[in-house]
């Protein structure tokens, strides 16, 4: 690795260990790949989109609790993971009432899912930082 390349990682990851909004990103980044790819899925096998809804996030709860509780907030403390339920099951009724607003609307069962990423990721960010990992040190706090 050159000097040059060696400098541009460590100045992203010393950026992200100071950063927890952006390790939240990152992190979310891959989350909404996960479920996106888990509700199209879902969709097409079952052509309902409250059921993809629901198969969507019970297969991203614990591969979310591990990239943002793990990553993002740097806890790995399973006792946290009924807050972390509970917060999605907020993010699964506000995302069903976001896809029946944008469906009535005319809009596409998988349009309206991804037009719905943005508001969601940021109640999900609120809520995590808020409610399921209050009170965590985030490493941000000892550079």
């Amino acid at each position: 690795m050159t000097n040059e390349a060696a400098n541009v990682r460590f100045t992203i990851t010393s950026l992200l260990r100071r950063h927890r909004p952006l390790r939240f990103l990152l992190a979310g980044g891959l989350n909404t790949m996960f479920g996106y790819a888990a509700f199209y899925s879902a969709f097409e096998l079952t052509g309902r989109m409250v059921l993809a809804s629901v198969i969507s996030n019970a297969c991203g709860i614990l591969f979310n609790y591990v990239t943002i509780g793990g990553y993002a907030f740097g806890v790995r403390d399973a006792r946290r993971l009924t807050r972390f339920v509970a917060m999605y099951g907020l993010i699964l009724i506000a995302n069903i009432t976001g896809l029946h607003l944008l469906v009535s609307a005319n809009i596409g069962a998988p349009l309206a899912q991804a037009m719905l990423i943005p508001p969601l990721v940021a109640l999900s960010y609120l809520l995590s930082r808020g409610f399921v990992f209050t009170g965590t040190i985030s490493p941000e706090r000892h550079s």
